[in-house]
């Protein structure tokens, strides 16, 4: 609390001590190679990817398109013969 006939007596002076930290060594060198293997990754993640990869995409592709066709297909058909069974009875 502020007592209102506190006089100053002059400026306070501050001093400040602090130490220098040195980095651990072991600790610096790792933070350097991570840095450069990240550096690496992104310039690798920016390349086109192989020609080989994009050929697997495009038959895997057709694979689950085929499978997805063939499913309503066979979904179809089963509707169908339900339909056909229930109207011939």
């Amino acid at each position: 609390m502020f007592n209102p006939t506190h006089r100053c007596k002059g400026p306070v002076v501050v001093s400040f001590r602090y130490e220098c930290r040195k980095m651990e060594e072991l600790v610096n060198r790792q933070m350097n190679e991570n840095r450069a293997s990240y550096s690496q990754l992104l310039i690798e993640s920016l390349l086109t990817p192989p020609q080989s990869l994009c050929a697997a995409v495009v038959h895997v592709e057709n694979a689950v398109t085929s499978v997805l066709v063939c499913s309503f297909y066979y979904i179809h058909v089963r509707f169908i013969k339900y339909l056909t069974n229930i109207y011939t009875r």
